[in-house]
C-alpha cells in the first residue's frame, strides 16, 4: 500500500472519529440547556398540565438533570406538590426507565472517550509518518465526509418532519431492550414534562448543533485546501 493512499485511510477514519463527538456533544448541550426546559416549559404550558408549580418544575426537572450526570443517585426522593397533593414525582416504571436512558448517556459518553482516544492516536500515527501530506489529506477528507453527513443530517430532519412519532419510537425500540418507556401521559409525571412535542424540539436543535459544527469544519478545510493550493502554484 503506497504512503498517500494510506494516508487518505486514516484521514478518512479520523474524520468518522469526529463526528460521534460532535453528535454527542451536540445532545448534551441541548439536554443539559437549562433555557432551553424553561422555554420549552412555557410554550407547552408544562407545570398547567401537571398541576405542579414552575420552581417545583424547575426543581425536579434540575435533579432529574444531576441523576443523569450522576450527580444524584436516586429518584425517589424527589417530591412535589401535584394538584394540591405532596406526594413523589416519579412512580417506578418512570424510575427503570431512567436507569436505562441514564445507561444510554454513559454509553455514549464512552463512545466520545473512545473516539477522541482513536483520533489522538491516528493523529500521531500521519504526523509522524506522513507529516508533509497529512494536513491537505486531513482537510479533503473533511470535505468529503462531511458533505456525506450534511446530506444525512438533511434526510433525518426530512424524515422527522413527515413522522415524527414513528422515527421517535424506531429509537427507541433500537436503544431500549423494554417497554419502560412506553409511559401514560394520563398518570406519569415524566412523559407530561417531556411530551413528544419536547423531544421534537430537542432533535431539531440536535440537528441544528451537528450541522452547524460540521459545516463549520467543512468551511475551514475548504479555506486550507484553497490556500494550500495556491501557495502550491505560486511556487
Amino acid at each position: 500500500m503506497s504512503k498517500r493512499i494510506a494516508c487518505s485511510i486514516i484521514t478518512v477514519l479520523i474524520c468518522l472519529l469526529i463526528y460521534p463527538v460532535l453528535l454527542v456533544t451536540s445532545i448534551e448541550l441541548v439536554t443539559y440547556d437549562k433555557s432551553f426546559y424553561i422555554d420549552q416549559y412555557k410554550k407547552l404550558d408544562t407545570a398547567t398540565t401537571i398541576g405542579i408549580s414552575e420552581s417545583d418544575l424547575h426543581r425536579v426537572t434540575w435533579d432529574l438533570l444531576d441523576y443523569i450526570k450522576d450527580k444524584k443517585a436516586t429518584l425517589k426522593d424527589i417530591k412535589a406538590d401535584i394538584n394540591g397533593d405532596m406526594r413523589q414525582v416519579f412512580n417506578d416504571k418512570e424510575i427503570a426507565h431512567m436507569v436505562d436512558v441514564k445507561d444510554l448517556f454513559k454509553f455514549a459518553t464512552d463512545v466520545r472517550a473512545y473516539s477522541i482516544i482513536a483520533i489522538v492516536v491516528l493523529l500521531l500515527v500521519i504526523l509522524t509518518f506522513y507529516r508533509k501530506m497529512a494536513a491537505r489529506k486531513l482537510a479533503l477528507s473533511f470535505l468529503w465526509t462531511t458533505g456525506a453527513l450534511i446530506v444525512l443530517s438533511a434526510i433525518l430532519y426530512l424524515l422527522i418532519q413527515s413522522n415524527f412519532s414513528y422515527y421517535w419510537d424506531l429509537f427507541h425500540h433500537i436503544f431500549f431492550d423494554n417497554d419502560l418507556w412506553l409511559l401514560d401521559p394520563n398518570t406519569d409525571i415524566m412523559i407530561q414534562m417531556v411530551p413528544e412535542a419536547f423531544f421534537y424540539s430537542a432533535v431539531t436543535r440536535v440537528i441544528l448543533y451537528f450541522s452547524t459544527a460540521s459545516i463549520i469544519l467543512a468551511l475551514v478545510s475548504i479555506v486550507y485546501t484553497i490556500s494550500t493550493r495556491n501557495i502550491r502554484k505560486a511556487t
